[in-house]
């Protein structure tokens, strides 16, 4: 979810302070600007991973590491998730808005997405909400691959972050003001 929140204000920043104007004078594309902040949050959301990893070894024992599909899983979601950053900053414009709508977009997402409890003690209808959203398809893929230590129903997971990344990819593309010459 890093994405949401830093990506978003990190692009309406560089739209704002015109840096994003300035690098069409260099050799660089649009396109490779994205990929590169979407490498650069893969590779965030792997080193985040890690030490809590770490911690969780450390101060409550835990044993769980994850393996090299769930690791996918969590490119998967830091592109998916970075990609609508750069997409929101694009269309904020504004660093103080883009922190606003990453957090009011991010935090809901948190919430219903059964990270921090269960959805069984919410109502039905927001169980019903939080179906339909990316991060808990994410928080799912990765208990069922991490704690449960399964690939049953995993797909759905890639499925609908995979599908998130091309969606949230095409609108940085889009949204992205930045001009390529040549």
């Amino acid at each position: 979810i890093n994405g949401v929140i830093t990506v978003t204000t990190q692009t309406a920043g560089y739209s704002n302070d015109g840096t994003l104007k300035r690098l069409v004078a260099t050799p660089l594309s649009r396109r490779d600007w994205i990929l590169a902040n979407m490498i650069q949050q893969s590779v965030l959301a792997l080193v985040m991973t890690a030490v809590m990893v770490l911690f969780a070894r450390l101060l409550f024992g835990v044993t769980v590491l994850p393996g090299p599909i769930a690791l996918a899983l969590i490119v998967v979601g830091a592109v998916a998730f970075s990609g609508l950053g750069i997409a929101l900053g694009s269309f904020a414009g504004d660093p103080d808005a883009a922190t606003s709508i990453g957090n009011a977009i991010a935090f809901p997402l948190m919430f219903l997405s059964g990270v921090f409890w269960q959805l069984d003690i919410v109502p039905p209808f927001l169980r019903t909400v939080a179906r339909m959203l990316p991060l808990y398809h994410f928080h799912r893929g990765l208990r069922q691959l991490m704690i449960v230590q399964t690939m049953q129903g995993v797909f759905v997971p890639f499925a609908v972050l995979g599908i998130g990344a091309v969606i949230s990819l095409s609108l940085a593309v889009a949204a992205t003001s930045w001009q390529d010459f040549g």
